[in-house]
């Protein structure tokens, strides 16, 4: 399938994704295999962090680390989610967890008057980066890197990819530059990666370009060993596909993306997708020094 940029009278270019916050209620008190979620006065903050922990803030309650969160868990990592807007952010926590992911979401980088809670995210991320700690980002996760960083996030069509109005949906080979190749990006080369954005953001300032896609230069940045920022969704699980063609269908019907193409693509290019992401994801940790 190749991935839509159609254009409708209402377009939400400002956007990762667009299921309705408000219509999708975070699930709290839910126990993930090998994880745990944070709660308002369930977690003690003077425990502060193990160095084990990887921590992730969550903006959808059904776009969590999907395929990774197997991946953590062989390697003897405890992943705990913080699910922003709901849960306080444990700033000692945050500093010390071994690998802090920030994870994609319905709203822009830009939207902090209607969504405060953003501004302490984007804070937060810029302290974790200030002391180059380990840390990635997905999407809106990789967009609000960019932004601590010093680069520029703004809509498709503004000069950063795209054409107005329009957003990347679907499956399509990424494109690794040549820093790319020289990282665990190469591993990712010519693979069908899930892409699912309406903006876009620049390389920051002291990062590289590791990939893009046609119409959309950056799809992945990295500063040192310790930052990645990902545009594209490498973590997607193909069995969870019902619910991002449930909770997405206002994307998915005014951008003109055909849903049964999208389910069949999940289905046969997501198991390579899984495969190939591990690696990637594997010695990327290893690279930041994070396993052996």
């Amino acid at each position: 399938m190749n991935t839509a940029s159609a254009q409708n009278s209402h377009p939400q270019p400002g956007k990762c994704t667009s299921a309705d916050p408000q219509k999708d209620p975070l699930q709290g008190h839910k126990i993930h295999k090998g994880s745990e979620q944070l709660q308002s006065g369930h977690d003690n903050p003077s425990q502060g962090a193990s160095r084990r922990e990887v921590l992730v803030f969550r903006h959808l309650a059904f776009e969590d680390l999907g395929t990774w969160e197997e991946t953590f868990s062989q390697l003897g990592f405890r992943v705990a989610y913080v699910d922003m807007g709901a849960d306080p952010l444990d700033e000692n926590r945050v500093m010390n967890a071994a690998l802090l992911i920030v994870l994609g979401g319905p709203i822009g980088v830009h939207d902090k008057e209607l969504y405060p809670f953003l501004a302490d995210e984007e804070s937060a991320i810029k302290r974790r980066m200030s002391q180059e700690s380990p840390i990635i980002g997905i999407c809106l996760g990789a967009q609000l890197m960019a932004l601590a960083a010093g680069g520029a996030v703004n809509p498709a069509g503004s000069g950063l990819g795209g054409s107005p109005g329009a957003m990347e949906i679907g499956f399509s080979p990424l494109n690794v530059t040549e820093d790319g190749a020289q990282s665990p990006m190469k591993t990712l080369a010519g693979v069908d990666v899930l892409h699912w954005h309406g903006d876009c953001f620049s390389t920051p300032p002291g990062a590289v370009n590791l990939a893009n896609t046609p119409g959309y230069p950056n799809q992945a940045f990295a500063i040192g060993t310790w930052a990645l920022g990902l545009q594209f969704h490498p973590e997607f699980d193909s069995s969870s596909v019902e619910k991002w063609l449930i909770r997405h269908t206002s994307d998915l019907r005014a951008h003109g993306v055909d849903i049964v193409s999208l389910r069949s693509d999940a289905a046969n290019k997501g198991p390579a997708l899984r495969s190939a992401s591990t690696v990637m994801m594997t010695k990327w940790l290893r690279r930041a020094g994070l396993v052996e």
